[in-house]
């Protein structure tokens, strides 16, 4: 069904396995640019869009007037139209709440989550700290690799 999408899209979504059994076996992991929420956005037709509204609408439809799409599988990065239902805003805030782990399967204890935004927000440590320690590796990679360019 990715191959449905336009070829530009296409090429930017990475299948990988989704992790709450009961849905469609795979995620479709958007590779390309993302908003500072971390959710996919992409340009079409002169319009700047959330790839997951934007696969479903080209795939299923349009979201109907006053609801939102919710991620079944909790990856803001996933575009799969099989994990998007309609919602009312009030119905996704509740599921979020809801959730106990991560969309990696970290608990959200008090020990392993970090709260924003006055407690409405709430990220997971372990994967924070994760996310961390590979960008300064990536960091400390792109700093060895100029080193030996301007050194050669």
């Amino acid at each position: 069904m990715i191959a449905a999408l336009p070829a530009r899209l296409s090429v930017k979504i990475t299948p990988d396995p989704c992790p709450v059994e009961g849905l469609d076996p795979w995620c479709w992991i958007w590779t390309g640019a993302h908003t500072s929420k971390r959710y996919g956005s992409a340009s079409h037709e002169g319009r700047v869009w959330s790839t997951h509204k934007l696969a479903y609408t080209l795939l299923v439809g349009p979201v109907p007037h006053g609801l939102q799409l919710d991620h079944l599988c909790r990856r803001k990065s996933c575009c799969n139209p099989a994990h998007l239902e309609p919602v009312s805003a009030r119905m996704n805030l509740l599921r979020a709440v809801r959730k106990k782990a991560c969309v990696h399967g970290h608990e959200y204890t008090p020990e392993n989550t970090i709260s924003k935004k006055g407690g409405s927000q709430r990220n997971c440590r372990t994967c924070a700290n994760e996310w961390q320690r590979n960008n300064r590796q990536k960091a400390a990679n792109a700093f060895t690799v100029a080193e030996q360019q301007a050194s050669a």
